[in-house]
């Protein structure tokens, strides 16, 4: 943190995403945060999208979670979550990666296939 704007900026976004988690229409980026998630920089994807949901301005509109997810061999991994869509997990999501998976399937809906470990 390197003000207390940006630090009461943060405290928003979360005192917003425990508001979202209890919303259907949110978007859930979940982050794969089991032991092999956080050794692979699950920490860092995290710090990442969250900026990008700063940056997007899509604090009412998505939150971040870390979660155990199923697949090994692949982390970091994270998986988005949209209503009324099937959910699509990413791997070996770096913070570049995650901006443009935050720019293109959160903010666009548009898959990025190359990316994809299961949808």
């Amino acid at each position: 943190m390197k003000s207390w704007e940006e630090l009461n900026q943060r405290r928003n976004i979360e005192l917003n995403l425990i508001n979202l988690r209890r919303s259907a229409s949110a978007v859930k980026i979940i982050v794969g945060g089991g032991t092999r998630g956080v050794a692979a920089g699950a920490r860092a994807i995290t710090s990442a999208t969250l900026d990008e949901i700063l940056r997007n301005h899509l604090e009412g509109e998505a939150m971040v979670q870390l979660a155990e997810l199923d697949k090994e061999g692949f982390e970091p991994m994270v998986r988005i979550e949209q209503p009324g869509k099937d959910p699509v997990l990413y791997g070996n999501v770096t913070p570049e990666r995650m901006q443009r998976i935050v720019e293109e399937h959160v903010m666009k809906g548009e898959v990025i296939k190359e990316w994809v470990l299961a949808s």
